[in-house]
């Protein structure tokens, strides 16, 4: 429960993060930025959206399947969709810090927009954990054997 709060929170965090940060350099909105997006940024979302179906199905699983063995496969994506997230969004932020130190902007309106748009795959890495983390939540029912 406690992973599953943390997950929550920091998922409102990033979003509210990303939203302003869109705002105040323009405007633009997720789809847009995804569109106008780095090509890493684009194929670390698409894995992630990826990891988000699979959550979904193997949520599904947990469900039907009484003996947990789809909750290893959950737990990892609960654990490695926010770090495969947060790994591309520190590359993007590292190229765009460095760009913007190499032409000498220091107005965020000029720099925000690009940061909003690497935070997009730590967005959904935390809404694939999110949903992994939920279905985690029922603990699985070891079998019984009969007498």
């Amino acid at each position: 429960m406690k992973r599953f709060l943390i997950l929550v929170i920091a998922l409102a965090i990033t979003f509210a993060g990303m939203s302003w940060l869109a705002n105040h350099a323009g405007g633009e909105t997720i789809a847009g930025m995804f569109i106008n997006a780095d090509p890493l940024v684009k194929l670390a979302a698409i894995a992630l959206m990826l990891a988000i179906l699979l959550a979904l199905v193997l949520g599904l699983i947990s469900l039907a399947d009484r003996s947990g063995g789809a909750h290893k496969g959950l737990a990892l994506i609960s654990v490695w969709a926010p770090v495969l997230g947060l790994l591309v969004a520190a590359w993007h932020s590292f190229t765009v810090f460095s760009t913007v130190s190499r032409i000498g902007a220091v107005d965020s309106r000029v720099w925000g927009l690009s940061v909003a748009e690497g935070l997009i795959p730590l967005l959904i890495g935390l809404v694939a954990a999110v949903i992994a983390a939920l279905f985690m939540l029922r603990k699985p029912q070891p079998k019984t054997v009969a007498a």
